[in-house]
Formats: structure tokens, sequence, C-alpha cells
């Protein structure tokens, strides 16, 4: 009689194992919304052309920021703002240990939400356009801690000398987050 009742248990055991793992997928077959977390599309790039969308008729430029699209669907919206909806022009600098470093314009990335001129001159195409995706289209990087140029050299705080950025004489600590505006002048200082 106890072998008769070990079968039982087991039986009872393989049953309860089994509808514990059907019945859960049966109630949740994937259907359910609240249980799933959106996944953004991902695409990536190498420069904006790679991104260009199509809405309608109407070709949409798109942001290639850090090599990836940065709205992959035509009703999302660029943090940069949408291409034509402003033209601002800026003055940009940057001078290294008393030095000013030529800007390397012959060699950016193109992009419709900014344009390079003669010496220094910067001109953004949509009202959101950070200095760190100018710096990106320059081949270059700039945040609060280090400026990296086109060629790789880096320019770090290390405690003797410091990065700073003037925006028309007076300092601003947004660097990479700072958005140009239309007659700035934006110096980016390395010394002591």
């Amino acid at each position: 009689m106890q072998e008769k009742t070990k079968q039982i248990l087991v039986l009872i055991l393989v049953v309860s194992i089994v509808v514990g793992f059907v019945v859960p997928g049966m109630v949740l077959d994937g259907s359910d919304d609240e249980f799933k977390t959106p996944v953004k599309e991902e695409k990536l790039c190498q420069s904006e052309q790679d991104c260009w969308l199509v809405c309608g008729e109407k070709p949409k430029a798109v942001p290639c920021v850090k090599n990836l699209c940065e709205i992959t669907k035509c009703e999302e919206v660029s943090v940069l703002g949408e291409v034509g909806e402003v033209q601002n022009t800026a003055k940009l600098k940057v001078v290294i240990n008393d030095k000013e470093r030529e800007l390397p314009i012959n060699t950016t990335k193109k992009s419709s939400f900014v344009s390079f001129e003669e010496k220094g001159v910067i001109i953004t195409h949509a009202k959101n356009v950070h200095l760190g995706y100018v710096f990106e289209m320059l081949g270059m990087q700039f945040n609060k801690d280090c400026l990296v140029t086109e060629t790789k050299e880096s320019f770090c705080n290390d405690g003797s000398k410091e990065l700073r950025l003037l925006i028309n004489g007076t300092q601003n600590y947004y660097y990479e987050g700072h958005v140009v505006e239309n007659g700035e002048e934006i110096l980016i200082e390395y010394d002591d």
C-alpha cells in the first residue's frame, strides 16, 4: 500500500508541475500589452545619409548620433528639431595652450542640421543643435572633461590644465549640451 501511495504522490507532483508551467502560458499568451516592454528600433549609421526617411512623399533628414539614427519612424521627432526651422550663425573658436586650433571643416561629416563655413563659422539649421553634435560632425568629441580632436589628441582636465567653455565671454557649464544660438561667439579654451 505504501508503494501505491508513493506513485500517486509522484503523479500528483508531476501533474502539478505540468499545470504550473502550462496554465500561466495559456493565461499570459503574449497578447497582454501590459507585460510587454516597448523596444525602440535601432538603426546603425555612419552618416546622416544612412538615416533619411521618406514620410509620405517628402524626405525627412534624421541625424546620425554616435552611429545610431536618432529616429526611425516618421511620427518621431528629433531632439535637434526639424531641418529648416531656423538658421543660426555662430562663431566657434578653439584655443589650446594659447594657440588657436583650426577646425577640420574640410573633413566633416555631411549634415543637414549643421554646416561649416569660412574659419570658425558654423550654421545650424534646426533649433536645438547642441555643441556635442557640432563636434561629432567635425569628427571630434567635447564634454565637460575633455576635448578630443579629429586626430585623437586629448585635452582633458588634469588638475594643472582646465577645459573651459565661454559663450559671448561668459563661462558656460552646459558644454556638449549647449544649444547654439544665432550671433554667439563660442570659445573653448584649454590652458592653466
